[in-house]
């Protein structure tokens, strides 16, 4: 992502992460049968500085030998995440 973490909260400008991907998620992959993991999102690649970069690669290495250990997430119904992205307190 290019933005901060804060622009992907439930409050932020860009809308909560989870809301964003939904329609990736549940129309897209889990529809036709796909299970689907929680996802790993770096926020700010645009400015990854070396020390970062390199935490950020241990981070996805130790994420790709646990795929298959990784809980499935569940998907909600399109009507609770609108709900969701639409509340305001």
């Amino acid at each position: 992502m290019g933005g901060w973490s804060e622009h992907y909260s439930e409050r932020g400008i860009n809308g909560q992460i989870d809301d964003l991907l939904f329609l990736i998620n549940h129309g897209m992959l889990f529809y036709p049968g796909f299970t689907i993991l929680p996802h790993f999102v770096i926020y700010r690649v645009d400015r990854l500085d070396k020390v970062r970069f390199g935490t950020v690669s241990k981070q996805l290495r130790k994420r790709m030998r646990t795929l298959t250990t990784i809980a499935p997430i569940h998907t909600v119904s399109r009507t609770t995440a609108t709900i969701r992205s639409r509340r305001w307190n």
